[in-house]
C-alpha cells in the first residue's frame, strides 16, 4: 500500500515532466527529431528516468528521516521497541519479551527475545519469516514466525501471528493484542504488546526487559482491580 503510494506521487509528477518534455522535443526544429519513432523514444527514457528518480529519492528519505517515515505510514507505522507478555502453553510459565519492528517501505522485520517471569532467564526468540501483513482500516496485523528456544524442554517451532492494533491520537499503533497459533500447541496463545520507543538498537537490554516486567505488573494490577 505504501509502495502504491510512492508510485502515484512519482506518476503525478512524472506526468508534469513528461507534458513539459513533449512540449520542448515538439518545439526544437532538428531533422532527427522529426520521425515520431525517434520522439516517442525520447520521451520515454525521459519520463522512465524521471519516475525511477522520485521512487528512489523517496525511499532513500523513507528510511533515513523517521519523523517522514512516520508521517507517511501513520495507521501503519509499527517501526521501534515493543514489550510484551504471554503465557506458555508448554510449562504454563509466564513469559515477558521485548520485540523490535526494522520497517522499510515495502516490508518489515520482526525480532523479538522472550524471557521466563519468575526468573528473568533467557528463554526464546523468535523472528518473522513472513512478509508482515497489514491491514489499516482494520487495523490488523499478521505474520509467519520461527522461534528458536534455549532450553531442551521447549521445541523449536514455527508458528502464525495474528494480532489487532490500537492507535493513539496521532494514529499511530501504540498496542497490540494477538493471538499465536504455532505447530507444536494445542491452543492458541494470548499476546500483549505495547510500544517503547521508536528506536530499533536496544543501548540497555536491562532497561528494555524492565519495561517489559513493568508491563505485565501493570496488567495483571488492572485485572485485580476489575475482579474485585
Amino acid at each position: 500500500m505504501l509502495y502504491r503510494k510512492i508510485c502515484n506521487i512519482a506518476l503525478f509528477f512524472t506526468s508534469i515532466f513528461a507534458f513539459f518534455t513533449w512540449s520542448l522535443t515538439n518545439s526544437i526544429s532538428f531533422p532527427y527529431l522529426d520521425n515520431i519513432i525517434i520522439k516517442f523514444l525520447i520521451n520515454f527514457a525521459s519520463a522512465y528516468g524521471f519516475f525511477r528518480i522520485i521512487v528512489t529519492f523517496a525511499a532513500f528519505i523513507l528510511e533515513r528521516i523517521p519523523i517522514v517515515k512516520k508521517k507517511i505510514f501513520k495507521s501503519s507505522y509499527f517501526e521501534g521497541t515493543w514489550v510484551g507478555y504471554y503465557q506458555s502453553p508448554s510449562d504454563d510459565k509466564h513469559v515477558v519479551f521485548y520485540q523490535t519492528i526494522e520497517q522499510s517501505f515495502d516490508n518489515a522485520q520482526i525480532l523479538s527475545k522472550a524471557y521466563n517471569l519468575e526468573d528473568m532467564n533467557f528463554r526464546g526468540i523468535w523472528i518473522s519469516t513472513s512478509s508482515i501483513s497489514i491491514k489499516p482500516q482494520e487495523s490488523e496485523l499478521s505474520y509467519l514466525y520461527k522461534f528458536d528456544s534455549s532450553s531442551n524442554n521447549n521445541l523449536n517451532t514455527n508458528g502464525l501471528f495474528i494480532a489487532n492494533y490500537q492507535k493513539g491520537k496521532s494514529k499511530i499503533p501504540f498496542r497490540i493484542t494477538g493471538h499465536s497459533f504455532n505447530v507444536t500447541a494445542k491452543t492458541k496463545i494470548k499476546t500483549e504488546l505495547i510500544k517503547v520507543s521508536d528506536k530499533t538498537i536496544i543501548n540497555d537490554e536491562k532497561k528494555v526487559k524492565q519495561d517489559a516486567l513493568n508491563f505485565y505488573k501493570e496488567e495483571e494490577e488492572i485485572k485485580q482491580l476489575k475482579s474485585s
